[in-house]
């Protein structure tokens, strides 16, 4: 559970804070701050953009002293032999992918097999690494063509639809909506 004074720490009023990438910039200032080393796996956006919100959210000053404790990699579509030598080469405390679905595994088969692969080796690291790995994850809004749709499926954001399309995937994955 955050805390109310995680929340007014790092989304303070007369401040916008927009999306799960500004959420997730927030968590790893945060674990700077308080001597944690984190890895960013920026997947949809560059270094810059991301080093930009971080600045926004906590100012030039603040984010100097935090920036030797967070690791950004930026390689669009990161495979997961990339992920894999990131976590050999930094001991980290922490791990944000954003997000999954642009990870990259070149596994052959359905995406829902592919999911669960994923899912399975990031498993692995973080007992491997002993890391939190933390994932961000886009909410489907419209059905993709060619799969079968649940029949309690809603024109939303929700779990549920994470969970439907990778219904493998995610076995023993502690899942939070933010």
């Amino acid at each position: 559970m955050i805390s109310k004074e995680f929340i007014m720490q790092n989304f303070p009023q007369g401040k916008v804070t927009i999306g799960k990438s500004s959420f997730a910039a927030s968590l790893a200032l945060n674990l700077a701050q308080h001597g944690k080393k984190s890895v960013f796996f920026s997947l949809e956006m560059s270094k810059e953009q991301l080093i930009r919100r971080m600045k926004m959210q906590v100012g030039d000053e603040n984010y100097v002293s935090s920036s030797a404790m967070i690791i950004i990699n930026d390689t669009p579509a990161a495979k997961l032999p990339e992920i894999e030598e990131q976590l050999n080469k930094e001991s980290a405390d922490y791990v944000f992918i954003d997000y999954l679905q642009l990870i990259n595994s070149e596994f052959e088969g359905s995406r829902s097999d592919e999911a669960a692969h994923i899912m399975d080796k990031l498993k692995q690291w973080a007992e491997e690494f002993k890391v939190t790995i933390i994932i961000f994850s886009q909410l489907i809004r419209e059905w993709p063509r060619g799969l079968p749709r649940p029949q309690n499926w809603v024109k939303q954001p929700s779990l549920s639809s994470l969970g439907s399309l990778f219904p493998d995937a995610l076995n023993g994955v502690n899942i939070k909506l933010i």
